[in-house]
């Protein structure tokens, strides 16, 4: 197997890409996938590693009975069916809230999410997992390119601070090809981030 190809693989892995979809990308086998994470020890999202079920038992505190699990996957999935309403506002309704910032900036939805019942099948097992494990406050769609659409490989469920780091006002720069943010360089070396961003927007012509 080409050393190249099993490097974008573990890179779109720890992005928290799903499973199913680096395998059709790259006509890899899932077992392949999961064994390469386990030799190399790829740092793959806990969500990836999580036992549904046994988490569930645990986070909600309650015996798995068949009614009180319909009752909480009910809960989960109306807010996913909000979840994917408000994407389809900010992205297709100029009059929506946050559209100058998605559809007004060319941000679009794939067409298969258009339909609830595609985005349903792309996302909601990722979406049950990572409720169980960081909870409904803590789940948010995340896309993993700022820049890109909503589209499977390009959208994950994170937490609010891993969307903290992930906005366009995060600013990044590039040290010997290796990409930076800079609030957390700063923080490293005791660095005053205010001037830090002034010398980053001068080297830029900003």
């Amino acid at each position: 197997m080409n050393e190249e190809i099993k490097k974008q693989v573990k890179f779109d892995c720890e992005r928290g890409i799903k499973y199913k979809y680096i395998s059709k990308k790259y006509n890899i086998s899932i077992g392949t996938i999961k064994s390469w994470a386990h030799r190399c020890k790829w740092k793959i999202p806990k969500r990836h590693r999580l036992n549904a079920d046994k988490k569930a038992a645990q986070n909600m505190n309650y015996s798995c009975t068949s009614k009180r699990e319909n009752k909480i996957e009910k809960i989960l999935e109306k807010r996913l069916y909000n979840i994917w309403n408000c994407m389809k506002q900010r992205c297709n309704s100029p009059n929506g809230v946050g559209y100058q910032d998605y559809g007004g900036r060319g941000i679009k939805i794939c067409e298969k999410w258009n339909d609830y019942q595609g985005f349903y099948e792309d996302m909601s097992e990722e979406y049950f997992e990572h409720c169980l494990e960081y909870g409904t406050h803590d789940t948010s769609i995340d896309r993993i390119n700022n820049d890109g659409n909503y589209e499977p490989l390009n959208c994950r469920w994170a937490t609010r601070k891993e969307q903290a780091n992930n906005t366009r006002k995060n600013i990044t720069i590039n040290i010997n090809g290796k990409v930076l943010r800079l609030k957390k360089l700063c923080n490293k070396y005791n660095l005053n981030y205010d001037i830090m961003q002034r010398i980053n927007s001068l080297t830029k012509g900003k």
